[in-house]
Formats: structure tokens, sequence, C-alpha cells
């Protein structure tokens, strides 16, 4: 497992659905349409990403965009965030129906 405890490499919930949305779909195209974006706008955030964790995310595959390794263990934490976000959110939807 990656060591990210780097202050700089800290990531934000929008760098986060950013690397989910490119690993769901494969694809940056679709990763922008998922999230309301641009294919450049994701590019760009895909690259900046990677230059402040200094590791690549993606292998650029004729296929698609394939997670390493480095992007696996973010994409791990970032389902469980995901998740708690939504189990939060639900839990206070109910509290207030």
């Amino acid at each position: 497992m990656q060591d990210f405890k780097n202050e700089q490499a800290r990531l934000d919930w929008d760098d986060l659905r950013i690397i989910l949305a490119v690993a769901r779909t494969g694809s940056l195209n679709q990763a922008a349409l998922a999230l309301g974006s641009s294919h450049p706008t994701i590019f760009r955030r895909v690259r900046t990403i990677e230059k402040k964790l200094a590791v690549a995310l993606f292998e650029r595959k004729r296929s698609g965009y394939v997670p390493t390794a480095a992007a696996s263990d973010i994409i791990v934490v970032a389902q469980q965030i995901e998740q708690a976000k939504t189990w939060k959110k639900g839990l206070l939807q109910q509290m207030f129906v």
C-alpha cells in the first residue's frame, strides 16, 4: 500500500470522486459526463492529482484507463468514504422525514 502521508499529497472529496469516476468508467469522457464536467477538466485534474502524489494513477491503454496499484489503494478508501457519506445522508433523511 502506498504511503500518502505527505501534507501536500492530501486529496479532497472532489479528487476522490474524479479518481472513482475514471476507474469506474475507464474513460475521461464518461467520467466527465458522470460528474457533469468536461474531458479537458477531468484530464487536467487527473494529471494534477498524479503530480501531487508523485505517482501514476492510471495506465492509459487502448481499451481505456486502467487503475494502477496506487490508484487501487485510493479507490478502496474512496469507496468507503462514499459509502459512509451515503449512509449518513440516508440517516439524516430518515430523521427529518
